[in-house]
C-alpha cells in the first residue's frame, strides 16, 4: 500500500451539515415514526386535509383498529364527497398528549347513515 492510501484511512471523517434528529434548542423536532406510535384516542379531534380538493375539515375518531383502520365522524359538502370518489388520498393531523402527529392515509369506505363515517387506512 502507498503512504497516501493509509492516509486516508486514518483521517477521521468530517461531518457535513447538522444531523436531521438534532433537536434545536429553541425551535420544535420533527421525527419520523412509524404507524406502531400513533396515539389516538376515541373523542380525538382529527385534522383531515383532502387532496382532492385540498381544503382542511375536521373530524372525530370514533373507532380504531391497531394496523387495520381508523373510524371518523366527519361531515363533508357533497361536491367534495364526489371528487372524493376521484381521488381518495388524504393527509391527517391529530394532538395526542401535547404531541402532534401526522400521517398520510386513504379513504377505505364511507358511509353516510345513520352518520356520515368514513374508514381510513391505518
Amino acid at each position: 500500500m502507498s503512504a497516501n492510501a493509509d492516509a486516508t484511512e486514518t483521517t477521521p471523517a468530517s461531518p457535513v451539515g447538522r444531523p436531521s434528529l438534532d433537536a434545536k434548542p429553541d425551535g420544535p423536532r420533527v421525527e419520523r415514526l412509524p404507524g406502531a406510535h400513533l396515539r389516538l384516542n376515541l373523542g380525538a379531534t382529527l385534522t383531515m386535509r383532502l387532496l382532492c380538493v385540498n381544503m382542511k375539515y375536521e373530524a372525530k375518531v370514533v373507532g380504531v383498529e391497531p394496523y387495520g383502520y381508523i373510524v371518523v365522524q366527519a361531515r363533508l359538502p357533497q361536491d367534495t364527497l364526489t371528487l372524493l370518489a376521484l381521488n381518495n388520498q388524504l393527509v391527517a393531523q391529530v394532538v395526542s398528549d401535547g404531541v402532534v402527529y401526522g400521517f398520510r392515509s386513504q379513504v377505505i369506505n364511507r358511509v353516510s347513515k345513520p352518520a356520515p363515517i368514513f374508514f381510513l387506512s391505518y
